[in-house]
């Protein structure tokens, strides 16, 4: 059995940019999901800011048709609510 959220979160922590969307069409949706976790992840260790990377996630998450609600739960740690109000800032954005 092959662990796709497994592999896109790898594939997204060695990016330097996002994929472009019409290149994850040819993904699964767990494998896109752990591709922006990745991605996003990879912005915080850089950076610092939490909130920029909520924001990109959002902005990912809608981009390529993944479920924000799924997604959201990644950023529901204690005392959240402004890092969880840019995931759907970046969402609206798209």
């Amino acid at each position: 059995m092959r662990n796709h959220f497994g592999n896109g979160l790898k594939a997204g922590l060695k990016s330097t940019d996002t994929c472009m969307a019409f290149m994850t069409g040819r993904f699964c949706s767990e494998y896109n999901k752990g591709y922006v976790l990745g991605y996003c992840y990879q912005i915080v260790k850089k950076t610092g800011d939490r909130k920029s990377a909520a924001w990109e996630a959002g902005r990912l998450t809608k981009r390529y048709q993944l479920d924000s609600a799924s997604m959201v739960e990644f950023f529901s740690e204690y005392k959240a609510d402004e890092t969880i109000r840019c995931f759907f800032m970046g969402y609206e954005v798209g």
